[in-house]
């Protein structure tokens, strides 16, 4: 008779052991899904991951690989004058010869006299811009703007621009190409009035040109870096800001007017004419405004505007600064250089045959 023991021990197990088979299986299984989990997480580090690495090889491409634009397209502004100083030291003993055209009457002697000094310059505006509107349909010229954002002046902007008034029939439309800074060198944009839905189609710089972007030009994309949107742009709407402005300032009082006959701007002869308030009051947004007119072309073709100093005879801080050299007046532009399938242009995107 066996024992307890015996017949417990020779008796079989409640939980038959698993197949070889199931086993394999499960293994198996388990393999596939952290396999697939380290997939998705590689592919997911990846996708987090490309927009820097993009980012960069672009910066390594537009600032190493890439040649740095002619200097003699993006050449840096030079600016001399009569004497050093102000402009009013310069107005008795530079060039005694009376002013052409819209500069015309502009004297020590008319300043003097007038009941606000503004009311010269601001005639002298009104002609340039009936100057401006009745001879000039369109040019192309290099654009070098510079602005002060967040209390920091912004690297200088260079561009090449097309760009056509807006006349009877015919809207207002721009084309840039920028070529400094490095950064944006290659980038294109253009802007036509009353098309795109109002946008701007624009491509950015090398690695990055893969497509064309419509945006608002007002719109953060197209701001960012900017005081000013890609519609203020151009001769007459940096007129029409001086007149706005001049405007303004007359309205609420007087200021210093002083000009300098014989500047030179890039070696062409110009005027420089300097407002200047003395203090920080009313509607003010400068302390010393100074406009360019070229002497030849009878345009106003620069402005720069500084803050008040920062310390009691301190320096004044540059506010904006916007100046268009190189003007051919009136090339006879049409609508294929506002057209981004230009073959000139580097749009990304099929060219139409």
């Amino acid at each position: 008779m066996n024992s307890p023991e015996s017949s417990h021990s020779s008796s079989p197990p409640s939980h038959p052991l698993p197949d070889s088979t199931l086993v394999s299986h499960q293994r198996n299984s388990c393999h596939a899904r952290r396999w697939l989990r380290r997939w998705l997480l590689g592919a997911l580090a990846v996708l987090l991951l490309l927009p820097g690495m993009l980012l960069g090889a672009n910066y390594v491409w537009q600032n190493w690989l890439v040649a740095a634009v002619d200097p003699a397209l993006a050449r840096e502004l030079t600016i001399s004058r009569s004497r050093d100083g102000d402009a009013g030291e310069n107005a008795g003993t530079a060039s005694a010869e009376p002013l052409p055209g819209v500069l015309a009457g502009l004297s020590v002697e008319a300043l003097a006299k007038a009941e606000n000094p503004l009311d010269v310059v601001l005639a002298i505006a009104d002609r340039a811009l009936q100057h401006l509107q009745e001879n000039v349909r369109d040019y192309e010229c290099r654009m070098v703007s510079e602005v002060r954002l967040n209390d920091k002046v912004r690297d200088a902007q260079h561009m090449l621009c097309k760009i056509r008034e807006k006349r009877e029939g015919v809207p207002f439309a721009v084309y840039g190409k920028f070529l400094k800074p490095q950064s944006l060198n290659g980038q294109e944009v253009i802007w036509i009035e009353g098309q795109n839905n109002g946008n701007l189609v624009a491509h950015q710089a090398g690695l990055l040109n893969l497509t064309r972007w419509n945006l608002p030009p007002e719109g953060p994309i197209a701001m960012n870096g900017n005081k000013y949107p890609i519609t203020s742009i151009g001769l007459e709407n940096l007129l029409q800001l001086m007149i706005e402005r001049g405007q303004r300032d007359r309205a609420y009082g007087s200021c210093e007017v002083d000009f300098d006959p014989d500047c030179e701007v890039n070696g062409r002869r110009c005027v420089l004419l300097e407002i200047r308030h003395p203090r920080q009051e009313g509607p003010y947004d400068f302390h010393l405004a100074r406009i360019y007119f070229d002497i030849e072309q009878q345009l106003l073709f620069g402005y720069e505007g500084f803050d008040w100093p920062e310390t009691e005879g301190g320096e004044p801080q540059l506010l904006e600064r916007f100046f268009y050299s190189d003007i051919q007046l009136n090339p006879g532009l049409t609508a294929i250089d506002f057209d981004p399938d230009n073959p000139a242009y580097n749009y990304p995107g099929k060219k139409r045959d």
